[in-house]
């Protein structure tokens, strides 16, 4: 054999050669990516978990969904405060689907039927044990009071606080979020109408909140702009 056949030796090579030292240091370095990616994998699930957590309304089902409390106080004519029966924390309810202007106790004179829906509510649940029910989805309104259907213990369990108190015509079915009941509690407000019951006797349209204000606008919009039909005799 010839000496131009011989493989080469180690030092004439050209492969790079690694030390022990340099794989284990490249070793170290794929571990810390492969941990590095677990760690955000991880931390991600746990955002991910208390972000879904808060959106189903973490705690607040056990608390509250399907329990019954007390009506310690009347706030306004779409809000309460509630505790247990047996004493203890204090927590603001606003009646998901419902809303009635506030009583400004500063001001000379209060908005449409302010009084009369805050009275109505009062006569209805001041002192009385009630069940809570929380919707789907987002039970807390963005500032943190507690988004429910309240039904008096006694009553017929179909019936709840809000659909009452908008049938009645002392509250306005709220249509700025969609909720379970909502279609119901639209039918209850356009019957309060028609029979010209509570607040519908005489309010005017710049008498009524902000948000329906608009509303209106945009359905009166709406309805001009429809196609009218051209009989042919």
């Amino acid at each position: 054999m010839s000496a131009d056949s011989n493989p080469p030796s180690p030092i004439e090579s050209s492969a790079p050669v690694i030390s022990p030292v340099d794989r284990f240091l490249a070793r170290r370095a794929r571990w810390r990516k492969v941990g590095l990616v677990v760690l955000v994998l991880l931390l991600s699930s746990i955002v991910l978990g208390n972000v879904w957590s808060q959106i189903r309304g973490g705690d607040d089902w056990t608390r509250y969904d399907r329990q019954h409390f007390v009506v310690q106080s009347v706030m306004a004519g779409d809000q309460i405060a509630i505790e247990p029966a047996s004493g203890g924390a204090v927590t603001i309810v606003k009646l998901l689907g419902v809303d009635t202007h506030s009583v400004n106790s500063n001001a000379a004179t209060q908005p449409h039927w302010a009084v009369e829906s805050y009275q109505a509510l009062r006569d209805v649940a001041q002192g009385r044990r009630v069940l809570v029910a929380l919707p789907g989805l987002a039970p807390r309104t963005p500032d943190g009071r507690l988004h429910a259907y309240i039904y008096l213990e006694g009553d017929p369990p179909a019936l709840s606080v809000n659909e009452r108190l908008i049938a009645d015509g002392n509250a306005y079915a709220d249509r700025r979020r969609e909720h379970p009941f909502h279609k119901q509690f639209d039918q209850a407000e356009q019957e309060a109408r028609r029979k010209k019951r509570g607040l519908w006797q005489d309010v005017r349209d710049d008498q009524q909140p902000t948000w329906r204000q608009e509303w209106l606008k945009k359905l009166s919009a709406a309805r001009t702009e429809r196609p009218t039909t051209v009989r042919v005799p």
